[in-house]
């Protein structure tokens, strides 16, 4: 790597050489301002090669190069990423049989990756491929080079950096650089990593198992039309599968006696012949002996997100396994902060949310899934994680060990004592890094969310009712407890009686000497993640080639220019 503050003696005739490879405007640069703006364009001969200058990368609606620019920042540590994201993003496009080059930027540790394209390709190629590479996971990209074909530009090998030093080649010398990107790729190439890339379309959710007609009851009538009684029928089966009352019906049919439609036609009509109250009490009693032997069939996976949500805060603390309470604890959180009870998370991020090992994690969703507490509404497409829909309690198949009664307050879920919210988020965020292995663990989250509940709307928790809820041995429990008192969680405030207590969560994972295990856990898994997506890209992209029919689209979208169908190269994918 070059440390030399001024031109090396290879580029100084190369730079022109550079420019126009990387360039489909000839000779043309423009000067970079300090805020990396560019000035008005100049042929080469009247620029300025001593300061900063780029080059355009888009021609009539058309990109003829792919500049890659992954940026550094001002830190050592984004230096050593934006290396490593260089590295990955070139070892991708050379396994694909792109050639390119790998540039330092400058002094700040900024890294590019250039290719040149015979004839160019469409700007939603070049879109397709950025979405690609940001699915991918490719944090220091900045895509602003290739955003805009008309504006878009990059810093050509020889360009001075405005921080000092100049663009230099860093997997070819210069003179071999400049001998791949005049060698220009074909366009089918760049279409084909395109293709192979990870994307942003999703098959449908799947409707929820058992699921007829959300919101309308089996035993309402069918048929599109309805005479005046048929419609007072069908009202008096709402009601009734509603849980209401004759006076509820009546009171509803009252509302609609002098509206237009053919119900309040056929209730003036009985009205006018002096019968209405007694044809009202028959069509409820036969109503209601049809609903009686034909009772509606309600799907518990269609209930509203909320009531679902509500639900799960009652029960998922009663799950048994260790491991599945805390990824279900995991996802309805995730669900809680949506407001929906669908939650989309892959076993990675589950993995760090829930502080569980990716294995660990893995079984835990092969469980909730197995006991019915869990059911796939999308399958992972691309770089985009699994869908779950969060299923209500009613049609769990697993022993629970019975719910646990609500407090004088109103619920479980809800806040039990003024000023204990901190709590209540504090034990129900298993993401934290005090409830790990090595540190409180499970058993000391489930204690501190139990005494955070209250006891009979009283923060007070006496601990003798600690053991059936928690399902341990008083002597467990008491030196839970003691865990928990020993870091500010907890106090004992006279003999057998616990109140929970806040503290930064921090604080407390630096002393228990667990603090970081989650930020490590989310590099290496963010690393494994990268990793995965880059080889399977790799493997699309092989499985494409040798595909005829994309060969043939290929050599077409070649030979007739423009002709390019995008709908039908996105098929192929």
């Amino acid at each position: 790597m070059t440390t030399t503050t001024c031109l090396p003696t290879p580029l100084i005739s190369l730079q022109m050489e550079f420019a126009r490879a990387l360039s489909p405007r000839d000779d043309t640069v423009y000067p970079v301002t300090a805020t990396n703006g560019l000035l008005i364009g100049r042929r080469w001969t009247e620029a300025d090669h001593a300061a900063p200058y780029a080059v355009r990368i888009g021609y009539e609606k058309r990109f003829y190069a792919l500049a890659l620019d992954f940026d550094a920042g001002h830190d050592s540590m984004h230096a050593e990423q934006a290396d490593r994201d260089a590295r990955d993003a070139y070892d991708l496009l050379t396994d694909l049989g792109i050639n390119c080059v790998l540039i330092e930027s400058g002094p700040t540790g900024g890294r590019h990756v250039q290719a040149t394209i015979e004839g160019g390709v469409k700007p939603w190629v070049v879109a397709r491929i950025m979405n690609g590479l940001k699915r991918i996971d490719f944090p220091t990209l900045d895509p602003s080079p290739m955003r805009n074909v008309k504006t878009g530009a990059i810093r050509p090998v020889g360009s001075p950096h405005r921080a000092g030093r100049f663009s230099y080649p860093l997997s070819h010398d210069p003179k071999d650089a400049l001998a791949v990107l005049e060698c220009r790729n074909e366009p089918r190439r760049v279409e084909l990593l395109a293709a192979a890339l990870p994307h942003e379309r999703r098959d449908p959710l799947r409707v929820p198992a058992g699921e007829d007609a959300p919101g309308k009851a089996v035993s309402e009538p069918k048929n599109t039309y309805r005479s005046g009684s048929e419609e007072v029928a069908a009202e008096a089966t709402k009601v009734l599968n509603a849980g209401g009352t004759e006076d509820d019906f009546r009171r509803a049919m009252g509302a609609r006696k002098d509206g237009p439609d053919a119900v309040g036609e056929c209730l003036q009509k009985h009205a006018a012949r002096g019968d209405l109250a007694s044809w009202l009490a028959r069509t409820w009693r036969r109503q209601a002996a049809f609903v009686r032997e034909n009772p509606p069939i309600r799907s518990v996976a269609a209930a509203d997100d909320r009531a679902v949500i509500a639900a799960w805060e009652i029960a998922v603390g009663q799950i048994p396994e260790p491991g599945a309470r805390r990824a279900a604890q995991a996802l309805l959180t995730s669900a809680s902060a949506q407001g929906r009870a669908l939650v989309g998370m892959s076993v990675r991020d589950l993995a760090e949310r829930a502080g569980l090992t990716r294995g660990s994690a893995q079984r835990a969703l092969t469980a909730l899934r197995a006991d019915g507490m869990l059911e796939i509404a999308g399958e992972a497409v691309g770089g985009q994680a699994t869908r779950y829909r969060l299923v209500h309690p009613d049609a769990w198949r697993c022993d629970t060990g019975g719910t646990v009664s609500p407090t004088a307050v109103g619920g479980v879920g809800l806040l039990t004592v003024p000023g204990m919210s901190q709590v209540v988020e504090l034990a129900r965020d298993v993401s934290l890094d005090l409830w790990r292995q090595g540190g409180l663990g499970e058993g000391g989250r489930r204690a501190l969310e139990a005494l955070s509940r209250g006891h009979e709307g009283s923060e007070e928790v006496p601990i003798a009712i600690l053991p059936d809820v928690l399902g341990r041995s008083r002597r467990t429990v008491e030196r839970t407890l003691g865990d928990l008192a020993a870091v500010g969680l907890a106090r004992k405030i006279r003999s057998g009686v616990w109140v929970a207590e806040y503290r930064d969560p921090d604080r407390v994972a630096e002393q228990l000497g667990v603090a970081g295990a989650g930020e490590d856990l989310q590099r290496r898994n963010a690393s494994e993640r990268r990793q995965e997506r880059l080889k399977q890209a790799k493997r699309r992209a092989q499985y494409l080639l040798t595909q005829d029919k994309w060969r043939d689209l290929s050599a077409g979208a070649v030979g007739r220019g423009a002709s390019t169908d995008r709908d039908q190269a996105l098929a192929v994918a």
